[in-house]
């Protein structure tokens, strides 16, 4: 209604929503867009994707002088779902003599929550391909509702399993 006030009818205000939608999305039939947008609308879902795959996590180069040392200090998505997954597979594998326990279950549970947070950001990237194409600077925050804070838990989960194997090898946790 708001638009519909500030562009003098309905029907205008209407075909705004749409002409919004389609330059964030994947364009609409008939419409002209200016040419950044139509390069948006052009470009592959999976262009988009890898571009949000090789964007950078963390980055802590400013602590490091050493060329080498900035280098390795730059964690990129795509290595964090890698990591994840090699987490996934070793908090399972270490409780496997434990199956049925409350403990198995849990860690079984937050396992299955983070793959399926993965659902979270994918949309996103694919259905409004045109505003990730855009935005790179502001859309990375996606991956963090809540793909990356399930990892982060996943992280401290298996870190606790491990110092207690450790510290007190005879406990079983």
């Amino acid at each position: 209604m708001q638009l519909s006030f500030e562009l003098g009818s309905l029907r205008e205000g209407l075909h705004y929503i749409v002409w919004s939608y389609g330059k964030r999305a994947h364009g609409m039939a008939g419409e002209t867009y200016d040419r950044v947008f139509q390069n948006s609308i052009e470009s592959n879902q999976w262009e988009v994707l890898w571009k949000y795959l090789n964007d950078h996590a963390f980055h802590f180069a400013h602590w490091f002088s050493s060329s080498a040392l900035k280098s390795l200090s730059i964690v990129f998505f795509g290595n964090c779902i890698v990591f994840f997954a090699l987490l996934s597979i070793i908090t399972l594998s270490m409780d496997r003599m434990r199956r049925g326990g409350e403990a198995y279950r849990r860690r079984v549970a937050l396992i299955a929550t983070l793959w399926t947070s993965l659902l979270a950001p994918l949309p996103w990237f694919f259905i409004f391909k045109g505003h990730s194409y855009i935005h790179p600077h502001m859309n990375p925050i996606v991956w963090y509702m809540p793909f990356m804070l399930f990892g982060f838990v996943l992280t401290g989960n298996v870190a606790g399993q491990v110092i207690c194997k450790i510290l007190k090898p005879g406990i079983k946790k």
